[in-house]
């Protein structure tokens, strides 16, 4: 599914901080350095030569100010550039300056910092460089710009506003996906093979809270589906994606307009929050045989049952291939409980959702 690797060309002067970068930049097969600077006047010299899709920019150079370096680069290429920094004030400056994003620098050396930090950065940088490649700050093509207001700020439909579209076997079905530890990139590469022809689709995947929301945009700008981060009382329409946002629960219900969604307790469950097999069981409940449900790769059981739950009331269940999985823990457990009616490639998988779609599609019509 990708076409190239990301070039992204990193600004610091530390050159153990550089060092730090590259293996956090190049843990991810989308990403690659092109190269390094640790001062301005080399940064100036490189960038046109190296002809990278992103830059970090470290704010505190030996030879000029960060925010100096910024505005020159702007000026002399139409480049995305996300500000890597200590100081978080100069980054909140920065990007009133033309800094598409930002990230402050970790203060401690916890595990669990440090594994934040890295999937951030790598998603900051991801979403930025496909921004650029999409004609940034326009609607991508076949879809209608929307207000951010609606998009960032509120709930984008109520359960009680009748959905778009004329009713019909769409209307009626639902299409539920859970993921962990190397979904990002999977539930992504099925996606993006999705037509927006389909049901409203529900996506669970471990996430902090902080990332929830950019990872849903990028997911946007990627896909045909218009996929945002699930406010309460969002609407589950026809051709479009809910993210749940991380540390809060996601449930589907079901009323006379359709499907919903309910944003509810920061409580655990399994472990996790939001859970996969909370939405799973929802989806149980509210949809029965109208359902698919999909388990893809991470770690330990999160889903298993709650898919074992959606099979026994009729939907169809899928789950990700061992050999294709970064982790088998989630499908493997399901498959043990015999929650799963096929293992399959993420491409495969896509496939089948089609087809399976456009195979009820016309047995309703």
């Amino acid at each position: 599914m990708i076409r190239k690797k990301i070039r992204v060309f990193v600004i610091e002067d530390s050159k153990l901080y550089q060092q730090f970068l590259r293996q956090v930049i190049e843990s991810d097969n989308c990403l690659t350095v092109a190269g390094t600077a640790d001062c301005g006047a080399q940064a100036l010299e490189l960038i046109p030569e190296l002809r990278p899709d992103v830059i970090t920019l470290d704010l505190q150079l030996p030879d000029r100010e960060g925010s100096e370096l910024l505005k020159e680069i702007l000026q002399r290429w139409d480049l995305p550039v996300v500000v890597v920094s200590g100081d978080a004030e100069a980054c909140e400056d920065a990007v009133r300056l033309g800094a598409r994003d930002f990230i402050t620098k970790m203060q401690d050396a916890e595990p669990r910092t440090a594994e934040q930090f890295r999937l951030l950065l790598k998603l900051k940088l991801k979403m930025q460089a496909e921004a650029k490649q999409t004609a940034p700050h326009r609607a991508p093509p076949g879809k209608a710009p929307r207000s951010p207001s609606v998009k960032e700020h509120g709930p984008a439909f109520s359960p009680y506003r009748k959905p778009a579209g004329e009713p019909g076997a769409l209307n009626d079905r639902l299409i539920v996906i859970g993921a962990s530890l190397g979904g990002t990139e999977t539930t992504l590469q099925i996606l993006r093979q999705l037509p927006d022809t389909l049901p409203g689709i529900v996506i669970v995947q471990h996430m902090p809270p902080e990332y929830t929301e950019a990872y849903a945009m990028r997911l946007n700008r990627c896909c045909d589906l218009e996929v945002h981060e699930a406010r309460n009382g969002d609407m589950v329409l026809p051709g479009t994606a809910l993210v749940a946002m991380g540390g809060a629960q996601l449930t589907v219900c079901r009323s006379e307009q359709g499907y919903w969604v309910r944003i509810g307790t920061s409580e655990k469950y399994g472990g996790f929050c939001p859970s996969v097999d909370v939405l799973f069981r929802s989806a149980a409940e509210a949809a029965g045989p109208a359902a698919l449900g999909v388990i893809l790769t991470g770690m330990g059981r999160d889903g298993a049952q709650g898919l074992r739950e959606m099979h026994d009331a009729g939907a169809y269940t899928l789950g990700q291939s061992k050999e294709t999985c970064a982790v088998f823990g989630m499908p493997g457990a399901a498959e043990n409980l015999g929650a799963v009616d096929r293992l399959m490639s993420p491409d495969m998988i896509a496939d089948e959702i089609v087809r399976y779609c456009s195979r009820y599609k016309k047995s309703e019509v």
